[in-house]
């Protein structure tokens, strides 16, 4: 099964000349409104296209796709959420039960939590500079 890649229009609806036309599988309503059509492709879009028909690349996930959430946004998001689960973690490694947690050791967790999301970040933006 190959992987289809949906895109909200932005500017104006899906006609002749107003998508690229390589790869194109199909028009969705948009759902939320957000956008005035979502299309799919067999094919991920480049970022000049992308830029050029006013497009913004939505998430997939099984069985439906996010059209509230851009690429960036759910990384973002899926980084905060991770970065939360492993300062959990840490702190039940360390036997620190969230009960007894003062506000000096919140600080120094949420810190810990900012320096682990900065270099995720760091991380995600080199790989894509390497790609």
């Amino acid at each position: 099964m190959s992987k289809i890649y949906y895109y909200g229009m932005r500017l104006r609806g899906c006609a002749p000349g107003c998508q690229p036309e390589e790869g194109f599988k199909a028009r969705l309503d948009s759902v939320s409104g957000k956008y005035h059509d979502i299309i799919s492709y067999d094919r991920l879009l480049t970022k000049e296209e992308e830029e050029h028909f006013s497009l913004t690349q939505l998430m997939m996930e099984p069985d439906r796709f996010i059209e509230d959430e851009t690429a960036d946004e759910r990384i973002s998001r899926l980084i905060q959420d991770k970065s939360a689960e492993i300062i959990k973690e840490i702190g039940s490694l360390l036997d620190i039960a969230p009960e007894k947690i003062d506000a000096a050791d919140h600080r120094k967790l949420v810190k810990a939590q900012e320096l682990l999301r900065k270099a995720i970040v760091g991380i995600i933006e080199e790989a894509k500079k390497e790609n």
